[in-house]
């Protein structure tokens, strides 16, 4: 089913506007802005006010170190702690607060000599709080009550709020499968955190100013907001950012239309649905109740007993409901593949849409490859974009903390050791002490001890599809044979079931047993900062990557990132024919995505790249002096959130109600 995305919506879209670009302002500590100081930054205004503060939600399903499966859990733990850190020095502070699930606590935080914990899937406890604050609330026919609990971000500091309902709570951790599940887990959520707005205002003195969404498990609050707002106007005030992590189909929160009636539709729709002489006719066919509990037990079944409705006709019936519903609330956000599309719908109505670099976004609005069915949503909402790369926390990953530290002085003679340390490891007869599991890790292949050798590295989750290990796999067999002095580690746990596809077993065989002593496969994760300050190059070959996290550290380890030229990995790796003197890496011509033969332009590029390691130390050696003294820190990013987000004129347009003296612009 196609639907005509721009006559759906009615969107209103001024073509002349162009999209937003992020400036690189932070912000200063010492002062607030009054009213006479407008400071002008590219095409943007840097605006504050020194009435109250203007306080930012972030909600979202993920935050470390309570709630962590990607990058999108750092992010939400650090660019908070960072923010409100660079504003706690004027007096009309912004300042941001997390919003979470409170998982794995169905029934309520755990209770020890008197005090509450939140108890981690894995074990570890978090002290709760109290806030005093219940609410009622619905998503779509549900209704359900939640308590809302606090703690301060052990990390940081960011004051952290734990939604328990029933619905929210049951979930043991983060994306509890299967998909429906998470589906109304996550609709509850979002529901429950606008819920709670008043109650933080009144209780926790915190009028948010900002409601701040994050992909598709918490984009269903926008439109819960502007619903609340239509009843009650003390909301008003409160603007809306979305942020998308990622962009693929099974990214946007997509379910059938059935499904969607009982998490989301209000009460008006839901009426049309049943009142549908079609719709009775075919729940009559299936044996179901005409009725909203008809509606969630047909579901339920339908989960339990899917052998029941593979049946033709059984079938047939569930895509003629699916089909009429859509005909019957035209008004929904369905895409083109006849699914119920959240994503889309925050695209439509949220004030402000982010992503993790001006790459990525780019890449979004230009590519049905990389942001299927809401490419053109995106394009047509250009005029409120924003791309903003991430930054990175030092952590773990220090020159100064491996096994031979270095600097951006001594690096030349400390990284070869580190090198020679790797090769020895995993060598023929080495100890594996750098392998997480010791040495019954599954190792396959070996390494000779050669300080002249390339030593390429790759790190990632076996993933075929984003990530692009097949990519590199099939790579290997053309630059290794080209270029006898490179070798490859590749660390990525291998799923059982991969362990005898055709990937795997011609690695094995093209690869790894053609060139012994030259590559190694270590099938499961591993300790990152020692194998990038022992190796020259670390692969990046993915087919999209919003951000990407992986070649900002191994800059930090002085490892040279070879990369596909995509996204953000475009956006904070400079290549030699881009700028000799400020280079950090090598990009292939295009994205890898795009290319009709990935696997030799990637191959190129590795030759490339051993060209300049083998014949040019000085371009080398200045690469990674470059690598090591990069600026991959929060700073930048915080000033262009400050500038470009939060204080954007389509946010702080208008009187605030966060603030008396906030800055206009007519």
């Amino acid at each position: 089913m196609s639907l005509n995305v721009a006559n759906h919506y009615g969107l209103n879209v001024n073509l002349n506007k162009k999209p937003l670009k992020a400036n690189n302002s932070v912000v200063n500590e010492s002062s607030a802005l009054s009213n006479n100081r407008i400071n002008r930054t590219g095409n943007l205004y840097s605006l504050s006010f020194t009435g109250n503060p203007n306080h930012i939600l972030l909600i979202s399903a993920e935050c470390r170190p309570f709630a962590k499966t990607g990058g999108m859990g750092d992010v939400n733990c650090e660019l908070p702690g960072v923010y409100n850190e660079k504003n706690s020095g004027s007096k009309g502070k912004d300042e941001i607060r997390v919003m979470v699930p409170l998982y794995n606590s169905e029934g309520g935080p755990v209770e020890k000599d008197g005090k509450l914990y939140f108890v981690h899937s894995g074990g570890k406890e978090y002290p709760l709080e109290k806030t005093g604050i219940e609410a009622d609330f619905t998503y779509g026919s549900n209704k359900s009550k939640a308590v809302l609990y606090k703690s301060e971000n052990p990390e940081n500091g960011v004051m952290t709020y734990f939604v328990h309902s029933p619905e929210i709570s049951k979930d043991k951790k983060e994306y509890t499968d299967p998909y429906s599940n998470m589906y109304g887990t996550y609709s509850a959520f979002s529901s429950a955190c606008v819920a709670f707005l008043k109650g933080l205002n009144k209780k926790e003195n915190f009028d948010v100013g900002v409601l701040h969404t994050t992909d598709w498990h918490t984009a269903f609050a926008i439109n819960n907001l502007h619903e609340a707002q239509k009843k009650d106007h003390s909301l008003d005030g409160i603007k809306t950012v979305h942020t998308f992590h990622n962009a693929g189909y099974i990214y946007q929160g997509a379910v059938e239309p059935l499904r969607a009636v009982v998490n989301n539709f209000g009460n008006k729709d839901i009426a049309k649905v049943l009142q549908d002489n079609r719709i009775q006719t075919e729940l009559e066919k299936l044996g179901a109740e005409k009725s909203l509990k008809g509606l969630r037990n047909l579901l339920d079944d339908k989960e339990q007993n899917p052998e029941n409705y593979a049946e033709p006709e059984a079938s047939k019936s569930i895509n003629k409901i699916n089909r009429r519903i859509i005909k019957v609330c035209e008004n929904q956000p369905w895409d083109k593949y006849g699914n119920y599309n959240p994503s889309r719908q925050a695209i439509k109505e949220a004030d402000l849409l982010t992503t993790v670099s001006s790459g990525f976004m780019e890449e979004m609005m230009s590519s049905d490859k990389i942001a299927p069915v809401i490419r053109p949503d995106l394009k047509k909402n250009e005029h409120k974009t924003v791309g903003i790369v991430n930054g990175l926390e030092p952590g773990g990953f220090d020159p100064a903390k491996v096994k031979f530290p270095f600097n951006s002085f001594d690096f030349s003679s400390q990284k070869i050791n580190n090198k020679l340390y790797l090769q020895e490891n995993l060598s023929l007869n080495g100890s594996k002490e750098v392998l997480n599991s010791g040495k019954n890790a599954p190792v396959e292949g070996y390494l000779e001890k050669d300080p002249e050798k390339m030593l390429c590295f790759l790190a990632s989750r076996f993933d075929t599809g984003q990530k692009g290990i097949d990519m590199l796999m099939k790579s290997a067999e053309k630059f290794l044979e080209k270029n006898e002095n490179i070798q490859l580690v590749i660390g990525a746990p291998i799923p059982v079931k991969e362990e005898n596809s055709e990937l795997v077993t011609n690695f094995k065989k093209n690869v790894i047993e053609k060139y012994p002593g030259r590559v190694v496969l270590i099938k499961e994760y591993l300790s990152l900062p020692q194998f990038m300050a022992g190796a020259d190059a670390f692969f990046v070959p993915s087919r999209w990557e919003p951000c990407g996290l992986t070649q900002l550290q191994a800059m930090r380890m002085g490892a040279i990132p070879i990369v596909s030229n995509t996204g953000g990995l475009k956006d904070t790796i400079t290549s030699i024919q881009e700028n000799p003197n400020k280079a950090t890496g090598f990009k292939t011509s295009d994205n890898l995505f795009f290319l009709e033969k990935p696997e030799d332009e990637l191959a190129r590029v590795v030759g490339e790249a051993y060209k300049t390691f083998s014949s040019d130390k000085t371009t080398w050696n200045k690469m990674i002096k470059n690598a090591l003294t990069y600026d991959s820190s929060w700073n930048k990013a915080v000033g262009q959130y400050y500038n470009s987000v939060y204080h954007n004129p389509i946010i702080d347009n208008k009187q605030a109600k966060t603030g008396e003296n906030l800055i206009r612009i007519a």
